[in-house]
């Protein structure tokens, strides 16, 4: 047994071991065992459950990848520049990399790949290797974007970030050459297709992002352009790229400065349609953000379909080194539930894969069967499936559902009009149809993909959604063609996925959405998934969302991939409602009964966050059930490392240094204590990041008088970001503040910090004040000279994080300083 009470040095060291390391596999040994961090061996509020949950073996990840691709994966990077602003476009069944130039070069490089992690240079005719482009108007080439239209391939780009140009070529590869002058219009251009065939220029604004229609001679129409609502991060918004999935445009944004640690991704959601500009909705917390050295500066992004024709993946560059910059690519899977879009696992190591089609041809003549008339798939669908043909010809048959010559179904197009059929015993008769807006060249390839998901089905046509919804009963069967030249056929897949499922087997890492439960594996008879109403938006829950209503004894599965073994705190977002309701949650065995706290909430506030109980956790794949011992909803849950230790730590603050004291910045001793000078932001850790309930206290003396700014304690925190390009909010976590007036609870977390509650007051500055803080689950408690303040609880609470001293520009001085874990 461990001693209660001893350095939290001590404990932080033995935090840190235990930890599970990657084999070569990136899988981590079932012998890694948790670390056992106290003698606290259950959490009070959860008590073992009489449930007896089955043990199901999860199957193991197959492959892993390390978030920042180096030349091994992405060869021919700019010397001292990497890979900056990439943008990742699908066509044909290939996905092309192209990245920003070098300010003092000419010319665009590019990349292909198959599967998203292994790229190859690719080489435009007459082009000098690894580029697709090299007109004069290409030196510093910032955020090259393409997009494919009716047998060309255009690309917009911005010199050096003045304005943009438009060039255009035949091939992916290129070359692209320019079609436009300089039209302006800022940075950061994107291309938008709507599913009406009109095209739109995105682009980066001061405030909200601006959209333009293009006209036919792709130059921007002026008097069309609109201001985006509700899409501004920081003091500068930029890299915009929409995503239409399912219904909901999904429009991600990059803000603050790219030499900042703290670049990050945020999103806006429209359920009206991709340019209805009043119509976005802003989610109230970044999908993509670290500022750990290793792995910060995240940004600028751009949203591609997945190799398994299902899943979506947000791509991005890392921040290598400010000079330069010197940046590399990296990218994360998108997870989904309504207007929820989520990405929770932006770290550099042991990020889970992505997975190929169940069936994939690049070569029709070599990988597609001869039977008859027709062309098909060696093996068959499921009765779940997406499925895409690449072609360009305006006869023959789109096969899908095929048993034999009298008994499938096929898609139609002639340039103008798509029409699906199905042959049932010889007869044929109508699926459904549709007419494009005007006739499109037959000639050259265009893009079709079929989307069925119980009785549900969805057709694209090159990447715009034509049909939507269509309900109709289709057969598992093979793919293929009937009627067509193999000269005329591009590449070929299906998948077992639709309309999301891949979210529902994938692993998820971190966090799971309430709607991705595994669909094989759980137990559910009339539990549903029920959306969420109104206009209630938080960093935790959303309306256009959805919970999993589950009903008694009904048992939901989730399939997760936990990085190292270490002791974790499951939290919860749950409606206001099931405060104070149980649920059992079971983990490798470990089946617990948990009781969702109950606390006093703003009465806005519909939905809260909590903290339900702990488990040790091996590192690897496993299954966490969810089983409902009485009527019980939720919207997601997620882990996060924690300590469970009950220690004491005391320091004077009289001297610097000590492993446990973490200096963020420069601090000074004056008055026999830690002094943070006026004038800048003082950020002092105290151990490390999984520290979850704490108290602190210290005595503050104030370095003559303040009003404006503060200094007091960090809770929960991390991502701190201090470029020049950032302000006193950006760091994440909770901060007890101080100044002569007030006492304030602020909770932290970029453009979207408020005030969580104050206390008024006077504090005399040249005087020793004891301000002692405590948090414990949701609630937050300041006590000034030993007398209550404020008690406050947040609904969204932050879990986990670092313990620190903070000002945002006040002089002070800190001493006596007293931590208690638990």
């Amino acid at each position: 047994m461990l001693k209660k009470r001893f350095s939290l040095t001590l404990l932080l060291a033995l935090l840190l071991t235990g930890c599970g390391k990657p084999t070569s596999s990136g899988e981590v040994p079932a012998s890694s065992a948790p670390p056992v961090t106290s003698d606290v061996t259950s959490i009070p509020d959860s008590e073992s459950s009489e449930i007896e949950e089955q043990v199901l073996p999860a199957p193991a990840v197959k492959a892993f990848y390390e978030n920042s691709f180096g030349e091994d994966k992405i060869p021919g990077q700019w010397e001292a520049y990497g890979v900056g602003d990439p943008f990742v476009y699908r066509f044909n069944g290939v996905y092309y990399l192209y990245v920003s130039t070098k300010d003092s070069e000419v010319g665009v490089r590019a990349w292909k790949s198959l599967d998203l992690i292994n790229f190859e240079p690719i080489t435009g005719e007459g082009m000098p290797e690894g580029y697709v482009a090299n007109d004069e108007i290409t030196k510093a080439a910032y955020a090259p974007e393409v997009m494919y239209n009716d047998g060309f391939f255009y690309m917009v780009t911005s010199p050096a970030g003045n304005g943009h140009y438009i060039l255009k070529a035949n091939k992916p590869e290129g070359p692209f050459v320019p079609i436009t002058d300089n039209f302006g219009q800022s940075i950061d251009g994107s291309f938008f297709q709507d599913d009406d065939e009109k095209i739109y220029l995105l682009r980066a604004n001061a405030g909200n992002l601006r959209y333009l229609p293009l006209k036919s001679d792709w130059t921007p129409n002026t008097l069309g352009a609109r201001t985006i609502s509700n899409t501004q991060i920081g003091n500068w918004t930029e890299g915009p790229y929409i995503l239409n999935r399912n219904g909901i445009s999904y429009l991600t944004f990059t803000g603050t400065h790219v030499t900042s640690a703290g670049y990050r991704v945020a999103y806006s959601y429209s359920e009206e349609g991709p340019v209805k500009h009043t119509s976005y909705v802003q989610d109230k917390k970044s999908i993509i953000l670290n500022t750990d050295p290793e792995f910060n500066g995240l940004g600028h992004s751009a949203t591609v379909l997945g190799p398994d024709l299902d899943s979506y993946y947000i791509v991005y560059h890392n921040l290598l080194n400010s000079g330069g910059p010197i940046r590399a690519y990296s990218m994360n899977r998108l997870y989904f539930n309504g207007t929820d879009m989520v990405s929770p696992h932006a770290r550099r190591y042991q990020n889970v894969a992505p997975e190929m089609a169940t069936f994939t041809s690049h070569n029709a003549a070599t990988d597609l069967e001869v039977d008859g008339d027709f062309l098909l798939s060696p093996t068959a669908t499921k009765d779940v499936f997406t499925a895409e043909w690449n072609i360009k010809s305006s006869v023959g048959q789109m096969v899908f559902s095929y048993e034999d010559a009298n008994n499938y179904s096929y898609m139609t197009f002639d340039g103008r009009n798509v029409a699906l059929k199905k042959v049932d015993g010889g007869t044929e008769s109508d699926i459904t149809s549709f007419a494009l807006k005007t006739n499109h060249p037959t000639d050259v390839l265009h893009t079709f993909r079929i989307i069925y998901r119980d009785g549900v089905l969805d057709v694209t046509y090159d990447n715009m959604n034509k049909v939507l919804g269509h309900k109709v009963t289709l057969a598992p069967g093979k793919v293929g063609y009937k009627g067509f030249d193999t000269a005329a056929i591009g590449f070929t897949g299906y998948s077992d996925f639709a309309r999301g499922t891949s979210d529902n087997y994938y692993h998820k890492q971190e966090m799971a959405l309430a709607n991705s439960y595994h669909l094989e594996t759980s137990e559910l008879t009339t539990s549903v998934l029920q959306k969420v109403e109104g206009d209630y938006v938080s960093a935790h829950a959303k309306a256009g969302s959805y919970d999993l209503n589950l009903v008694t004894g009904d048992k939901a599965r989730y399939l997760m991939y936990f990085d190292a073994s270490e002791y974790y705190a499951l939290s919860m977002t749950v409606p206001i409602e099931m405060m104070g309701k149980s649920v059992t949650v079971s983990i490798d065995g470990i089946t617990k009964a948990l009781k969702v706290p109950t606390y006093e909430l703003y009465p806005e506030e519909r939905y809260v966050k909590v903290e339900l109980g702990r488990f040790p956790i091996y590192a690897g794949s496993h299954y966490v059930s969810v089983i409902a011992t009485e009527e019980f909803r939720f919207n997601n849950f997620d882990f996060t490392v924690v300590t469970d230790s009950k220690a004491t730590y005391e320091n004077d603050l009289s001297t610097l240094g000590g492993d446990t004291l973490l200096y963020q910045n420069i601090w000074k001793i004056k008055r026999g204590g830690h002094y943070a000078s006026s004038g800048n932001r003082q950020l002092l850790y105290i151990g490390k990041g999984i520290i979850s309930d704490v108290t602190i206290e210290a005595d503050i003396n104030f370095d003559g008088p303040t009003a404006a700014n503060t200094v007091g304690f960090l809770l929960r925190a991390g991502n701190e970001a201090f470029s020049t390009w950032e302000n006193n909010d950006s760091i994440q976590g909770y901060y007890v503040a101080m100044n002569n007036a007030q006492v304030s609870i602020r909770r932290k977390d970029y453009n979207w910090s408020v005030f969580l509650d104050s206390y008024g007051g006077s504090f005399a500055s040249e005087t020793d004040i004891r301000l002692k803080a405590s948090i414990k689950g949701n609630l937050i408690i300041v006590y000034v000279n030993g007398e209550e303040v404020i008690r406050v609880a947040d609904a969204g609470a932050f879990r986990s994080g670092k313990l620190g001293l903070y000002t945002d520009g006040a002089s002070a001085t800190y001493k006596n300083l007293k931590v208690t874990l638990g």
